[in-house]
């Protein structure tokens, strides 16, 4: 206590520098885990997609050949050969008017991109939420013993605007930008 008493400045940076080296390390590590947590989620999502491209050309091809088999016409006739056998051929007709076939493709797409849009902005909104933290708040002690309070909030991007008091009533305003 006498160090304090004695050198009054000194010790308040060495105070205020630890506080900030705190303040920095649990930052840092809540930085890792938001960035831990981003990682999971784009796994996550990317696993998703795959899944649900997948699903999506299974589903393609099944139609295709489902519409492949409907479009079939089998003809059945019966042919005389000039020995005298009789002999039945059967002719399947495919016909390749893909009208049907576009339309349900053209549907499944459509499903698919409002899938995809709607999981697109799902994940767009968490990563806002994980990235986006819009207020701080810190209290601290200056070089004159006196406790300050102070806020800042992100107005745009990385630039905030913040303010705050100290104990003897000096107040504060800042313009930031995080890095």
């Amino acid at each position: 206590m006498s160090f304090l008493k004695r050198y009054p400045r000194l010790s308040s940076i060495i105070v205020g520098f630890t506080l900030g080296l705190i303040v920095a390390i649990a930052n840092g590590y809540y930085a890792n885990a938001t960035i831990s947590e981003y990682k999971t989620l784009v796994k996550e999502r990317e696993k998703r997609y795959e899944e649900l491209l997948e699903k999506s050309h299974i589903e393609i091809t099944s139609l295709q050949k489902t519409n492949e088999t409907l479009k079939q016409h089998i003809k059945t006739r019966k042919v005389t050969k000039p020995d005298g056998t009789v002999v039945e051929e059967t002719d399947t007709d495919t016909d390749r008017n893909t009208v049907t076939e576009t339309e349900i493709r053209k549907t499944i797409e459509i499903e698919y991109e409002r899938k995809l849009r709607i999981e697109t902005e799902k994940y767009n909104a968490e990563i806002n939420t994980l990235i986006h933290r819009k207020l701080r708040v810190g209290f601290g002690m200056n070089t004159n013993l006196n406790y300050y309070g102070h806020g800042a909030y992100n107005i745009w991007n990385n630039i905030s605007l913040g303010g705050g008091m100290s104990s003897d009533g000096t107040v504060m305003l800042d313009i930031g930008i995080s890095l």
